[in-house]
Parts: C-alpha cells; sequence; structure tokens
C-alpha cells in the first residue's frame, strides 16, 4: 500500500485496520478479489487499498473504471490508496469529449474501440458496453509491461454493478471470467467491485462464484464500516465481522 497506510499497532479486538483487510502475503499468485457490499458503505476505500499495494511489490497498478473519468479515478487512487497517481494506469470507458480523450467516439485510429488520449496512461473505450474494447484496451495498457513485473501487478474493475446496466448478466459473466483466466495466467491480481443490492435473483452468486476471495462491506447502525473475508486460503469459512479502523468512504 501507499505511504497513507496505517500502523495497526493499538487497533483493538473486533477491529482490523485497511492494511490488514487483506494483505499481500495472503494472497497466492493468480487469486482474484471481489469488494462486494451495498452502495454506499465505503467498497472504494477498501478495493483502492488492495490496488495500491502493487507498487510496493513492484508491480503495476491498472484501473479499469466504468463510469467515471480517468482524473477523479486518479484521485481517489492517490486519497485512498496513499501511492502515486501518476503511476495508474487507467482504462476509462466513459466515451465522453471533454476527458482527455483525442478522439470523442473514444475509438482509436485501429479502430478496435481502444483509444489512447493525450493524458499519457489513460485508454479510452467508447461505453461500458463495449466489453471487447475493454479487453482490447487492458491488453494495451500493459503492452509494455515485462512479464516479471506483470506478475505482480494489479487490475481493479470498478465496477461490475456499471456493466450491468449495459449488458444481460451472462454476457457480463462470460467477459469477467475471461478477464480473471488472462489476469490468473501472469499470475495477476484481479480485484473486482460489486453493489449488491438491487442485483436480480442468482446474479450475485455467479458473479461471487468467480473471484477467489471475497471482501464483504457493510455499515452498522452506528455508522461504522464492518468488513469480512471470505475464501482465504488456510481459513475455514469467513471471518468474523470487524471494524474498519481507518477510514472507509462511500
Amino acid at each position: 500500500m501507499g505511504s497513507n497506510a496505517s500502523d495497526t499497532a493499538g487497533v483493538a479486538a473486533g477491529e482490523v485496520s485497511l492494511v490488514d483487510v487483506l494483505p499481500p502475503e495472503r494472497l497466492r499468485p493468480g487469486q482474484s478479489v471481489l469488494v462486494a457490499g451495498p452502495s454506499m458503505v465505503g467498497k472504494d476505500r477498501v478495493a483502492y487499498a488492495l490496488l495500491g499495494d502493487a507498487p510496493a511489490t513492484d508491480g503495476e497498478s491498472v484501473c479499469v473504471s466504468t463510469s467515471d473519468p480517468a482524473s477523479y479515478v486518479r484521485e481517489r487512487y492517490r486519497t485512498l490508496a496513499g501511492a502515486d497517481a501518476a503511476d495508474l494506469r487507467v482504462v476509462e470507458t466513459t466515451g465522453a469529449p471533454g476527458r482527455g480523450s483525442t478522439e470523442t467516439s473514444g475509438r482509436d485510429r485501429d479502430g478496435d474501440g481502444a483509444g489512447a488520449g493525450d493524458d499519457a496512461g489513460t485508454w479510452h473505450v467508447s461505453s461500458p458496453g463495449d466489453l471487447t474494447g475493454i479487453g482490447v484496451a487492458v491488453s494495451k495498457a500493459v503492452s509494455d509491461v515485462p512479464d516479471a513485473r506483470l506478475r505482480r501487478s494489479r487490475f481493479l474493475l470498478d465496477n461490475l454493478s456499471t456493466l450491468l446496466l449495459y449488458a444481460d448478466a451472462g454476457t457480463v459473466y462470460r467477459f469477467v471470467h475471461t478477464l480473471l483466466g488472462r489476469v490468473k495466467g501472469v499470475d495477476g491480481h484481479a480485484i473486482g467491485v460489486l453493489h449488491t443490492d438491487a442485483l436480480e435473483g442468482g446474479t450475485e452468486e455467479r458473479l461471487v462464484g468467480l473471484f477467489d476471495a471475497v471482501v464483504d462491506v457493510r455499515t452498522r447502525g452506528d455508522g461504522a464500516t464492518e468488513v469480512r473475508v471470505r475464501g482465504l486460503d488456510g481459513v475455514e469459512g469467513p471471518t468474523r465481522w470487524r471494524r474498519l479502523v481507518d477510514g472507509g468512504t462511500p
């Protein structure tokens, strides 16, 4: 994690520091993680912290943003992960003009839907529904990364819920399955974010089943953020719910 990682000394029983929710040493090569919970409970805080662990292990950080411009994503990365935003590679799928895209359609001169913008380190896709374009853009974003560094890289898909607004659940499932397989194939770590409210029956279970581990996030009645982890190696069943002591913003 970046320089804003907190010291875990003094954390009380029933609490967990953000740096200890899912430490890098608990993830085996190629393992994927889903951060899941209702909207506005602090999932971004956990997801970006996991993404921000990549530089510390000499890997790259890549974020696929399905709803926010690259400038906003980098600011979130800087403030939530405490990492250097200039090092973040962003695939922006908004396709909106005036957001740094050199071609307002979001398509590059190759016509494959993955255009590089005039801001370094950003690849633009016309729409969150262009899943083929997203896949191409992710490949382009890491095309210059040496294999040794790629194996320690982290890829954040923020978020799966937006994709479900543009494509049916089966199509999204197949896309995520393929993307996770590609990341796993290079021993990288894929991180997904899923809003679990307003999902149709069975969709949550299918998507959760694609990931090796799940960080569940919820808010208590007093407003405190709680987390638990499912799928950790050597741990039978989910961990108990613990209060996240160093924040958690929506």
